[in-house]
């Protein structure tokens, strides 16, 4: 049946009529990205149906007999009331489930296929900061879950939100583009929305709206577009069913085209073909039809027999329905012998604190293979994140501007601008091939980076603690596929991330079983009690804090081990290919960790900077052997804000503009000291009740470090803070200066600020942070501030089980 269609596709795929010359042809000097030129490309074929099914809409103006609420187990109503412009629902004391507040609201469906839709689009308004997450589920569950656990009252697979809480009207975004996740695909009965708060809460729903998938591709006949398919972003080319699209090229030496089809549509009988028009004759060099829906295809298109000639090369889609496209993912022509150098990996080890690393002196070999690594390239040991979580840091050091100057953090959904340029835009536009592997959606898909690479996957592994391995395996079969080409990819994993569960056989190194198993049941119970930083909290579950934190460093140090290993792992495989000499390796973290060790430490919480040594010292190790001298550790201070403009300096780009960062690159290459400069550690939120931007801003220059609150509020005043880490910050509130100033040589951990004896130091860095703010709010509107998009379903999911939301 296969074959049947693959020659019914190339019988119709090869009808077009040979163009005449365009004129300008299209010299393919390194990796060429088609997505990328669309500017150059020739549409044929059919206008755009004018019947593609549109969106389905709902105000709630008026009540609807088609939506319910009930609570969480039961078939009780929520409390609910009709306003002029929307439905107001409310949680209320009796809503209680375990520790937060559960109510579903239901929309009745006729029946639908799931897979025929898109999004849900939702209209809302609440001035409730206690509101957790508004989420979506897909029909009310009858029954446990295929992977066991209690029966749910829905099938939990949609995307969600978190909501802000200003009182005024907002727009979210929600996915469904996972699926049932195991359970059999019934008709789609119900959509429920999971609506979850600390306290009594009101939300308003103003209006909802179902776009079907068809929808998504409707503004254009072909155009460009990040698609996501089984987890896995693309940048593509979509390209409407009955229609052509040609390049004109002027194809190189053992020319091929790289790319991965895809039909997000399920049920689409699309056959995709690639002809070359040469002159009047029309060679088809590639069909295939029936591709499975909902994944991504790889193929490799050779075009080596038109080398030197002009010609026209055309993508082609055929069969389906009205609305039913072909995707093209990353399409990209490549020939050998490119001389782009080097290879670059950027290895990022999600929560690493330098620490904790025997690389920087830690008294537990965690890190042995990262110290002979070291032999081969240079240790910076003082490097700074310029914030202490992904949400922030990742767009930051990608883009190499501060979170405030990209418009961060209102919600888990804020969006990189569009004036903002990352490390992979950079590589790519250069004829890199890129590529993102991650277990973290938080510092990708949820930022809205999977905008920049060819491929951005998001790897769900077996247990978090052993993400490495199934990344390098992800980025290896990447690798395979394009072996010609240069490349840059950003690999990220969560090791070492919560929830500290490393795989054997470095499960036990530092803690039996039996003190595993009494930790675990520990760390469920203490969220119950208040948390980490409620002292009271620890007797109550039966163990005291000094054990509890010394059980859970233990843990973190296994995983360190482990990461350790794989990292050695991914470069005896770059040895054994020849790839080692030309590859640039940088292995860093988003920021520090405190591990167990600090909670041991008082008074450490209370006010303490975000420069402290555990917060925000990470590992800074860059080797390039072919250019890099080997062997050197660099004591001067720098940041990651500065890793922008130095990759793209020793890769050979185009000198990057529109930076904060400065290029360290000439330090290295010439094995010395780089210049001292100050840099800033930024970490904004945003008060729920008057939505004016609150936070800390601090600065690191040479030995000193100073931290300045931001808060419209009187000192002492706590802000409506439902910024991530807004314990931390009502800590800073609670600290009675507004600007702190540390000696980071002489008190690393910030334990004694040297105001009373330094006042001059103070001023100096009150003015210096003040102007740095004015500054990046200036940014900020330049660079267009920052939106929000949908979670998607497979993001909350990570999310939770790396403990971001609940």
């Amino acid at each position: 049946m296969r074959h049947a269609k693959a020659a019914l596709g190339l019988a119709v795929l090869v009808t077009a009529c040979a163009p005449t010359d365009q004129g300008e042809y299209l010299e393919v000097k390194a990796p060429m990205h088609l997505e990328d030129r669309m500017e150059h490309a020739t549409y044929a074929g059919p206008d755009l149906p004018e019947d593609l099914p549109g969106p389905v809409d709902w105000r709630f103006t008026s009540p609807n007999a088609d939506w319910t609420t009930r609570r969480y187990y039961e078939e009780k109503p929520l409390e609910s009331e009709q306003l002029a412009d929307g439905w107001r629902i409310s949680l209320t004391a009796e809503n209680q489930v375990r520790d937060t507040l559960n109510g579903l609201i239901v929309l009745k469906l006729p029946g639908w296929n799931y897979d025929d839709w898109d999004r849900t689009i939702i209209e809302a308004r609440t001035s409730s900061d206690s509101i957790r997450y508004l989420r979506l589920g897909l029909n009310l569950g009858e029954g446990r879950p295929p992977w066991g656990g209690p029966p749910t009252p829905h099938v939990n697979v949609g995307g969600g939100t978190t909501l802000i809480a200003d009182g005024n009207i907002h727009t979210y975004s929600l996915p469904l583009s996972v699926g049932w996740q195991g359970w059999e695909n019934p008709p789609w009965t119900e959509l429920v929305l999971v609506f979850r708060a600390d306290e009594p809460s009101d939300l308003d729903l103003i209006s909802l709206t179902l776009v079907p998938k068809a929808a998504v591709f409707a503004d254009a006949t072909a155009g460009r577009r990040t698609v996501s398919l089984g987890g896995d972003y693309r940048r593509s080319i979509y390209l409407h069913t009955g229609g052509r699209l040609q390049f004109p090229v002027r194809m190189p030496e053992g020319a091929r085209l790289e790319t991965a089809l895809g039909v997000p549509v399920a049920g689409s009988e699309v056959a995709f073909g690639v002809n070359v028009i040469d002159g009047e004759s029309i060679h088809p060099v590639f069909v295939e039809g029936a591709v499975e829906a909902g994944e991504w295809h790889q193929r490799s298109v050779d075009l080596s027999a038109f080398a030197g000639k002009k010609v026209q090369l055309e993508l082609a889609a055929e069969g389906g329905a009205a609305g039913h496209v072909a995707v093209w993912g990353a399409p990209t022509l490549t020939a050998p012998g490119h001389s782009l150098s080097p290879n670059v990996i950027l290895y990022v080890i999600d929560g690493a604190g330098a620490d904790w690393m025997s690389l920087y002196g830690y008294d537990r070999e965690t890190t042995p293979k990262m110290a002979e690594l070291a032999a081969e390239g240079v240790v910076f040991e003082r490097a700074y994140s310029n914030a202490t979580w992904t949400k922030l840091s990742n767009p930051s050091f990608l883009t190499s501007n501060y979170p405030t100057a990209l418009g961060f953090f209102r919600t888990m959904s804020d969006q990189v601008p569009a004036g903002a340029v990352t490390l992979a835009d950079h590589f790519r536009r250069a004829g890199f091939l890129t590529g993102f592997f991650t277990s973290n959606p938080v510092g990708s898909s949820s930022s809205g980076l999977q905008e920049g690479p060819d491929i951005t996957a998001l790897v769900e592994p077996e247990t978090e603690c052993a993400s490495s391995a199934a990344l390098h395996e992800e980025f290896w079969t990447w690798r395979d596929a394009h072996s010609e080409s240069p490349y840059w990819v950003h690999i990220q994993t969560t090791d070492v991330h919560e929830p500290f569960r490393s795989p054997p056989p470095f499960a036990g190194l530092y803690l039996d079983e039996e003190a595993r198993q009494e930790y675990f049941e520990w760390d469920e119970a203490i969220e119950d009690f208040g948390g980490y930083s409620e002292l009271e909290a620890y007797p109550k579950i039966g163990t005291t804090k000094e054990r509890f934190a010394t059980a859970q460093q233990a843990l973190y140090d296994e995983c360190m081990v482990h990461q350790d290993q794989q990292v050695a792992l991914l470069v005896d495989e770059l040895k054994a290919r020849g790839e080692w000499e030309n590859t640039l390796l940088i292995v860093t973290a988003d920021h520090g960790y405190p591990a167990g060790s600090h909670r041991l430490m008082d008074p450490m919480a209370l006010g303490a900077p975000y420069f402290h040594t555990y917060a925000t010292r990470i590992p800074l190790l860059v080797v390039w052997p072919a250019k890099i001298p080997g062997g050197l550790r660099l004591s001067e201070p720098v940041s990651l804000i500065d890793l922008l403009p130095t990759l793209v300096e020793l890769a050979g780009l185009p000198a990057a503009t529109g930076v904060e960062g400065r290029s360290i690159a000439q330090a290295l290459l010439a094995g010395t000291e780089p210049e001292p400069r100050p840099f800033f550690i930024d970490m904004p939120g945003t008060d729920f009740d008057t939505s004016e931007m609150i936070g800390t801003l601090e600065i690191v220059d040479g030995r000193w470090g100073a931290s300045m609150v931001i808060n419209s509020r009187p000192m002492g005043e706590e802000p409506v803070n439902r910024a991530h880490h807004g314990d931390a910050l009502e800590d800073h509130y609670g600290r009675g200066e507004p600007v702190v100033v540390y000696d980071l040589v002489e008190d690393p951990f910030c334990q004694r600020p040297v105001n009373e004896a330094r006042p001059e130091l103070v001023d100096h860095y009150r003015r210096r942070l003040e102007a740095k703010r004015a500054e990046l709010l200036a940014l900020r509107e330049l660079l267009g501030g920052a939106g929000s998009t949908e979670l998607a379903p497979e993001t909350v999911e990570r999310l939770r089980t790396l403990g971001y939301i609940e």
